[in-house]
């Protein structure tokens, strides 16, 4: 648009380039889609047409008179018309266009087809025009998004879609008319990798969600039956194993509960423990004494107290006895008990894009995730028992702030005042303009590892209280997420 030769960029998000709209550049992009075409033989032509800032087209002398030249009025009119450029260029061939839900912003060609991913307001709109389309909205239908709140997910986006979510989905949104459901193709996830550095972790996001996504667009509504889905999707479970596939145990992994909190556990002579699974499916059995679980463990059918210290293992098994997820075990140990990895901790309320990131984006797997709002360096710990507790070591790892964010977004990233040269780990109590409980300045970027841990004394306060963790970096600087927060405890019995 501009002339220049801008490097390929390394940024996550979105970038500013547009095409111009001269004869040139339509050419170019006529030419482009030729050689797809000679690839492809599909009827369907994606051109994308998301997230296309018009700030180029703006700045133009040339574009604004080519737009009144066209008699249009505005920018969104004159992407409207670009597209329809390329939609008359593939009708000609006989292939029909398709585009993200933006491409109805301005008008659409006759012929074209949306892909509604800003929820389902495209779909019912385009369809409802008599446009046929295709359901993919987020969160639902991205894959990305993490699949539990546990400590061991992966990489991702962190709106949690469980596999409960996507088998619910119903691809026909009551807004659209009946006399326009044959307008619906049909669903369609997605799963943008970005954040995800192994086959393996993409693997763990895909499966076994599509299978759910599968009999979701596949079976009537009415023949839906999750119960029976559980029992079906129990041996394809096998069959991955057996292929190889990673796929996930999210909705089979035994999830700790401590009833009552974790001070009054911490506090007390024994810890009560909840456990569940997310699917409601199989039963949990247990162990106390160290061993792995087995079909003939004892089975878990109401909270145990055990003795603080005890270790408890669990696992899901199938009605045949085989286990459904790896082995999830469970500390009550007070030192245990008071540490919380980043998935265990809240990101602050506010605007954001919350992720749960690698360290690097070449990471090459098994090493730490944050969950992060990219936003806004700050988390909470809910309830601290500040009675028990005399320091706080906080575990941190600095990301390379690697993302291309419109004008809108850059002017909502969280900026704090830093009273240190290369940033710092603020601790508050209650709320995060709560009173100050330590301060520690964060080391040198350039002579410390991305991985280091802080330490400070931890004053003040003799009740459960939530703590206010804020890691504020220079203007400009790396991200900071947060590994682990664990106490110091004082002498507690």
């Amino acid at each position: 648009m501009t002339g220049d030769r801008p490097p390929v960029s390394g940024d996550w998000g979105i970038n500013p380039y547009l095409f111009n709209v001269d004869d040139r550049s339509i050419t170019f992009v006529k030419q482009v889609l030729d050689e797809v075409m000679a690839i492809f033989p599909s009827t369907y032509i994606h051109i994308g047409g998301d997230e296309a800032l018009k700030e180029q087209w703006q700045a133009s002398a040339a574009v604004q008179a080519k737009m009144r030249t066209l008699g249009i009025a505005d920018e969104k009119g004159l992407q409207s018309w670009f597209v329809g450029q390329l939609g008359a260029h593939l009708a000609k061939r006989g292939r029909r266009l398709i585009g993200w839900d933006e491409i109805l912003e301005g008008g659409l060609p006759p012929t074209a087809s949306v892909m509604s991913w800003r929820g389902e307001a495209g779909a019912i709109e385009a369809a409802n025009m008599g446009h046929d389309v295709v359901l993919s909205p987020g969160p639902i239908l991205y894959l990305d998004n993490l699949q539990s709140g546990r400590d061991d997910e992966p990489p991702g986006r962190m709106a949690v879609q469980t596999l409960a979510d996507v088998y619910a989905y119903d691809p026909l949104p009551a807004g659209i008319a009946a006399a326009k459901a044959h307008h619906v193709l049909g669903p369609q996830a997605n799963l943008w990798a970005e954040y995800m550095v192994t086959p393996a972790q993409r693997e763990h996001a895909l499966f076994p969600r599509i299978a759910a996504l599968a009999e979701m667009a596949w079976s009537p509504r009415a023949a839906r039956d999750w119960p029976g889905f559980l029992a079906r999707l129990d041996p394809q479970l096998n069959r991955y194993q057996r292929q190889g596939i990673a796929a996930a145990d999210s909705a089979y992994a035994v999830d700790y509960t401590v009833v009552g909190g974790v001070g009054p556990a911490v506090r007390g002579k024994t810890v009560t423990i909840g456990m569940a699974n997310q699917a409601g499916y199989g039963t949990i059995r247990y162990t106390t004494d160290g061993a792995a679980p087995s079909s003939a463990s004892r089975a878990y059918a109401r909270p145990l107290s055990v003795a603080p210290d005890t270790v408890v293992r669990a696992v899901t098994f199938a009605p045949d006895g085989r286990a459904l997820a790896a082995v999830r075990r469970f500390d009550t140990a007070p030192a245990a008990l008071l540490t919380r990895a980043s998935a265990s901790l809240e990101t602050c309320a506010g605007a954001g894009i919350r992720l749960r990131l690698p360290l690097t984006p070449d990471a090459t797997g098994g090493g730490p995730a944050y969950s992060m709002n990219i936003y806004d360096g700050c988390w909470l710990y809910r309830a601290a028992p500040l009675g028990q507790i005399r320091g706080i070591t906080v575990s941190l790892g600095r990301l390379p702030r690697n993302f291309a964010l419109r004008q809108p977004q850059r002017q909502m990233v969280a900026w704090r005042y830093n009273p240190t040269h290369f940033g710092t780990l603020m601790v508050h109590a209650r709320t995060c303009d709560g009173p100050a409980l330590a301060m520690v300045p964060l080391p040198d970027p350039a002579t410390t590892p991305n991985q280091f841990t802080l330490t400070a004394p931890l004053a003040g306060g003799t009740t459960d209280t939530d703590l206010c963790l804020i890691v504020a970096p220079p203007v400009g600087g790396p991200l900071y997420g947060v590994d682990t927060v664990r106490f110091t405890l004082k002498d507690i019995r």
